[in-house]
């Protein structure tokens, strides 16, 4: 129940589809900026760390689980096993998951801002400097069938 409850407030926190309801603060544009600036208060912060904790767990035990119920761990011993396994896949992704829940808390929103920019002023250069040589190419590909055709 609390992960179905953080992913409907994860969409609708940052996802397009929550900007209706008031949510909708990130932008892939501006991805390091937005989604610091979407995590930066306290209780956010906590309900990231709460919900990526309680889906981490329902990965790992419904991981083990599986492997029970399909039978591919039948025995006392491999379930154990499989049950260390299972518990270091969920330890590693908690781990991830509170990395990368820091890192956008402590991220400085004002040097992303001017990365963001730089980047998007770079790759509009780039797009301009590609329909330039891609309407070359047509130009000189119609005047060569013109030639040809005389």
């Amino acid at each position: 129940m609390l992960v179905a409850a953080f992913i409907l407030f994860h969409i609708w926190q940052l996802h397009h589809l929550g900007s209706f309801l008031g949510g909708g603060e990130f932008d892939a544009e501006h991805a390091t900026s937005s989604a610091a600036i979407a995590i930066r208060p306290l209780p956010i912060q906590i309900i990231y760390a709460v919900g990526t904790l309680c889906a981490v767990y329902h990965l790992a035990n419904g991981l083990w689980t599986f492997g029970i119920t399909w039978g591919l761990w039948t025995s006392e011993g491999a379930q154990r096993r499989a049950g260390y396994v299972c518990s270091a896949i969920g330890i590693l992704l908690a781990i991830v998951g509170m990395s990368a829940l820091y890192g956008m808390s402590t991220a400085d929103i004002e040097k992303a801002k001017v990365y963001e920019g730089v980047h998007l002023a770079e790759e509009n250069r780039v797009n301009s400097e590609v329909e330039k040589l891609l309407d070359e190419r047509q130009t000189s590909s119609k005047s060569e069938e013109n030639t040809e055709t005389k």
